[in-house]
């Protein structure tokens, strides 16, 4: 299991934009799982060879203010929306701190595959982030 977390707010200007993680909380015992500081993506590795794919399960939260309307996150793999992994919230206001919460389980093909949370609402400020990975099978 890895822990990784953002807490400086980020605001994402552009949809598409990622939420970097820029600090560890918990590295764990793993090498199958991979990030380097203020990067937005975590990097989790096969290890069960191309007939049989390794399976992670991906838990996100974070905290989030929009300058107006819906705020949209997604859980990414390898630069495509993971569909069940789609968070939506529509705030009251836009002081509100808002949070937001996924958990899904994605497997890896012959090699490596990349993990990303990025926003599909422009504006959106990120006061704090963390993800978790960890290897399930």
């Amino acid at each position: 299991m890895a822990v990784y977390l953002s807490t400086t707010p980020q605001t994402l200007t552009n949809i598409g934009d990622a939420i970097r993680f820029t600090e560890t909380g918990c590295r764990g015992g793993c090498c199958n799982i991979k990030h380097r500081a203020n990067s937005s993506q975590v990097t989790i590795r096969n290890t069960g060879g191309c007939c049989s794919p390794s399976t992670y399960k991906v838990q996100f939260h974070g905290n989030v203010t929009n300058v107006q309307g819906q705020i949209l996150l997604g859980i990414y793999l390898d630069g495509e929306l993971v569909p069940e992994a789609l968070m939506a919230v529509a705030p009251v206001g836009t002081s509100f701190v808002t949070s937001l919460d996924s958990v899904v389980l994605v497997c890896t093909d012959c090699c490596c595959s990349h993990i990303s949370v990025k926003t599909l609402t422009a504006g959106v400020t990120v006061n704090t982030a963390e993800i978790i990975v960890t290897k399930v099978g």
